[in-house]
């Protein structure tokens, strides 16, 4: 994936050349997104709980990338005024971004890039116990409603659940794929 956005930047590639730099980039960042759990708990955590990152990690960036596809603009700027002002409106944004994803707000944090509304409402929300922001900033009480929050299993939680089951298969207690014969 290096050696493809190097040679990307350094050459001026014409078709297809591009085209099979833009197919090398792929496959590297493919790799990169399979081995996002690993990457993050420095174990083998594949077919465990915690290997879900690996997947949520993919499905943000499919999320990130279908939105720039369809030509959504990141931050809605469009024709920024002045320098000041876009560098302002992308503070305020991403100020709510970032806290939206320390809050355990993956997907609302993404989406806020790009519908800064999203992001705000990831930002206001309570977090998720095992979030970043939920260990180093909750006291006793709001730990304890987080915990109680999403001890509860929404329909969407479910939902989700179920698609990332489908799509990576189901975690195993033990670490090790589940044989379903």
């Amino acid at each position: 994936m290096l050696l493809a956005g190097f040679i990307a930047f350094a050459a001026p590639l014409v078709a297809p050349w591009w085209h099979l730099d833009a197919i090398v980039f792929g496959i590297g960042a493919g790799f990169t997104l399979d081995e996002f759990a690993l990457w993050v708990r420095l174990e083998d955590v594949y077919w465990t709980e915690q290997g879900r990152s690996s997947v949520d990690a993919v499905m943000v960036a499919f999320a990130f990338a279908a939105l720039v596809v369809i030509g959504t603009r990141p931050f809605g700027l469009d024709d920024p005024g002045s320098i000041w002002g876009t560098i302002g409106t992308i503070a305020f944004v991403l100020a709510f971004v970032l806290t939206a994803a320390a809050k355990g707000r993956v997907f609302l944090a993404t989406l806020g890039i790009f519908v800064p509304v999203a992001a705000i409402a990831g930002a206001v929300r309570l977090g998720r116990p095992s979030s970043i922001w939920a260990r180093r900033r909750y006291g006793p009480t709001m730990m304890d409603r987080a915990r109680e929050r999403y001890a509860q299993s929404t329909r969407m939680a479910r939902l989700g659940t179920r698609l990332s089951d489908l799509l990576a298969g189901a975690p195993s207690d033990n670490g090790l794929p589940e044989n379903r014969d």
